[in-house]
């Protein structure tokens, strides 16, 4: 798959919020530089995923809490299993 066909976030709480409105997370790979780096989290540009995404930045994306809690607790799960940090990206 092309990086084209991709849509890569490093924010988990996008991640989490996409995967709750049905975009499935299909990887994640290395996205800065060193031995603790952020890591990318990667979907299929799927119909509607950069809306969605605008959505979450502008606090428009409606999602289920507990789901979002869900997803949220097993994507840090996936990071720590990969030996990599959690980067805070920016608070809103």
């Amino acid at each position: 798959m092309s990086h084209d066909s991709q849509y890569r976030t490093t924010d988990l709480g996008e991640a989490a919020a996409l995967i709750c409105v049905g975009h499935k997370l299909i990887g994640m790979e290395q996205a800065g530089t060193g031995k603790k780096g952020q890591l990318a989290f990667i979907f299929p540009c799927a119909d509607g995923i950069e809306d969605n995404a605008k959505q979450y930045y502008l606090h428009e994306l409606l999602v289920d809490p507990n789901q979002f809690y869900y997803h949220s607790k097993d994507l840090r799960l996936q990071v720590r299993q990969t030996g990599r940090q959690l980067i805070p990206t920016r608070s809103t």
